[in-house]
């Protein structure tokens, strides 16, 4: 067994190291970043296509609903994306 005093010495650069321990401290985040981002386009091309519909004289409460939460979707995940921010600085 190792003792702590035998170990080698880090062969990581202060990069690397820094990486590490930002990935520590929130794992998976390049991975949630991506289904934000992906959850929000989604939610764009929806409002996108129901704000047209209700501009063409589709003007069922459904209609209005459905927009309504596909602009919420976006709101939501912008939300998360920016509460995920990373607010050490860099440098």
């Amino acid at each position: 067994m190792i003792k702590p005093s035998q170990t080698p010495k880090s062969r990581l650069s202060a990069e690397q190291l820094q990486r590490l321990q930002a990935e520590l401290r929130s794992p998976y985040k390049p991975i949630r970043r991506f289904f934000y981002a992906g959850f929000a386009l989604s939610g764009g091309v929806g409002a996108y296509i129901f704000a047209v519909k209700i501009l063409a004289g589709d003007s069922s409460s459904k209609m209005l609903l459905n927009l309504l939460l596909q602009i919420g979707l976006v709101l939501s995940m912008g939300g998360l994306w920016w509460w995920e921010r990373d607010d050490t600085p860099s440098g």
